[in-house]
């Protein structure tokens, strides 16, 4: 019987050691990912220019003449509140010319009063499909509690997926 207690004894010791001498372990980085149709999350930022947009199973096409602004608001339950956001942007262009899709990315905070904008061009080659990133938006020191994308689709083009990827540092999410 003091056996057994000296030798948990022995093992608390050795336990409450190891706990002062390495007292910050570094946790293992982690990510989550995410994808949205933009079916599912975009809008006409204009209600007039609604009847120009089909909403189809692979995304938000622009079947009009004239480019459409849509806004896509990002689901807070999936960002978190450490170390950075990466958002993907998904298009598809079905004409037989390139076409520029020019779209931002809003970081805001409610706390704060904070807003940030990302902007990004890129070009989508003739009857083909591409995406773009923007990287490595920080929560840390801007404490952004909510995510938008806002795109300008081009007659013919297609939005497609929204892809959010989360990191964290110290395995929080």
């Amino acid at each position: 019987m003091e056996t057994s207690k000296l030798t948990i004894a022995c093992v608390a010791g050795v336990l409450a050691t190891i706990g002062i001498l390495y007292p910050n372990q570094t946790l293992a980085k982690t990510s989550r990912v995410t994808y949205y149709n933009a079916t599912q999350i975009c809008q006409a930022t204009d209600p007039g220019n609604f009847t120009g947009l089909r909403f189809r199973t692979q995304g938000i096409y622009n079947s009009s003449n004239s480019s459409i602004q849509v806004a896509c608001a990002l689901p807070r339950e999936f960002i978190s509140d450490n170390n950075t956001t990466d958002i993907w942007i998904f298009a598809h262009n079905f004409r037989t010319g390139p076409a520029t899709i020019n779209c931002s990315v809003q970081a805001g905070s409610r706390n704060v009063g904070t807003m940030n904008v990302y902007p990004r061009s890129f070009v989508v080659q003739p009857l083909d499909s591409t995406s773009t990133a923007i990287t490595n938006i920080d929560h840390v020191t801007a404490n952004y509690t909510h995510y938008a994308v806002s795109c300008i689709i081009p007659p013919k083009l297609e939005l497609g997926l929204l892809r959010v990827m989360e990191s964290d540092a110290g395995d929080e999410l």
